[in-house]
């Protein structure tokens, strides 16, 4: 009995050492930064990547990249979700005053470099469609913000868009590369209010010019600060969501006529 007895008992410690683990593994797991929700970044990462971008050593784009997916992030939402919100940091950083000029411009230069770098070494980056979509991404010449045209150029790419980029080019420069050109959609990457009275003239010189107009898309920065952008520039899709760029580019009746006859 005695014998049975500290079997018992020595069970016991067993099982509340046990439960002390437990407990202590669980209080940990908590302490843990938790999934972030869809297309919503965890703070964490997020920090990580300001930091890296703002270091006043040297930058390594594939260091960077591999320490970013060690957080177990694929690609695509590296370019979606957390290379935007970074850039956004950034900006209110500067707006703020709490970044000077020359350091934000040094921080979105190594986030464009970053987007290269996932462009380049990812294959998923270039899906390839039955019927390709042709896309001009366009960012005006003074719009500092080109990063999100290049954010947008990749992830038209990744949904099987053959894409080119014009940033700077001047007006008339922009209306003669449409009409002599062949593409779906025309996709302005705007950050600032003041430029959507050009865009809206290049879009009417356009359609008034090219015997079978594009989809034209606006995006970016301005979408956040500028109200009824679709009145003021008729362009047919206002969005920062690429997937309604593209349906609209699939509904296009040069699109159907296309894929029709594949």
């Amino acid at each position: 009995m005695a014998h049975d007895d500290q079997n018992a008992r020595g069970m016991g410690r067993d099982l509340a050492a046990f439960r002390d683990l437990a407990r202590e593994v669980m209080s940990q797991l908590s302490k843990r930064p938790g999934p972030a929700q869809p297309g919503v970044p965890r703070r964490d990462v997020l920090d990580f990547l300001a930091a890296r971008m703002l270091a006043r050593d040297s930058f390594d784009c594939a260091a960077v990249l591999d320490d970013l997916r060690a957080f177990n992030l694929n690609d695509r939402t590296i370019i979606d979700c957390y290379i935007p919100a970074a850039a956004e940091r950034i900006g209110e950083a500067w707006v703020q005053s709490d970044l000077g000029f020359a350091e934000a411009t040094i921080a979105s230069v190594r986030l464009q470099s970053l987007l290269s770098e996932i462009v380049y070494s990812s294959p998923d980056c270039a899906a390839v469609r039955d019927t390709p979509i042709d896309a001009l991404v366009v960012t005006l010449s003074g719009d500092q913000h080109t990063l999100g045209g290049f954010v947008a150029a990749a992830q038209l790419r990744r949904r099987g868009a053959s894409v080119e980029i014009s940033c700077g080019e001047t007006p008339s420069g922009i209306e003669d590369r449409v009409i002599g050109g062949d593409y779906d959609v025309i996709m302005f990457s705007c950050s600032r209010t003041r430029d959507l009275e050009t865009i809206a003239q290049v879009i009417k010189n356009i359609r008034h010019r090219a015997p079978s107009a594009p989809v034209f898309a606006l995006g970016g920065l301005v979408l956040g600060i500028c109200r009824n952008i679709d009145r003021l520039t008729k362009a047919d899709v206002v969005t920062s969501d690429i997937d309604q760029v593209v349906k609209s580019c699939e509904q296009r009746p040069r699109h159907v006529q296309r894929r029709a006859t594949r």
